[in-house]
């Protein structure tokens, strides 16, 4: 399962895909990540229909995400 937690980039903090091998410090308290917590929950951009062929929909992969504050925990609960 692919795991996703803030990293520090730069004068930022931005969810990125944990990496096991150590590069880059994993912050878990008192941020604010820049990436919106509904970016994993709703694509960017998703394909709505395809003439005249069906669209089989796309795998979801399951995936979890470290570091959320309660009001984006609250938002989710809320959207459930």
């Amino acid at each position: 399962m692919d795991v996703y937690v803030p990293k520090k980039t730069g004068a930022h903090y931005v969810f990125s895909r944990y990496d096991p091998s150590g590069e880059g410090e994993v912050e878990l308290n008192n941020i604010r990540a820049c990436t919106p917590v509904k970016e994993f929950l709703f694509p960017l951009r998703e394909l709505a229909a395809v003439y005249p062929e069906a669209l089989e929909p796309s795998e979801v992969k399951p995936f979890a995400v470290f570091g959320l504050k309660d009001c984006d925990l609250r938002s989710i609960e809320v959207l459930d």
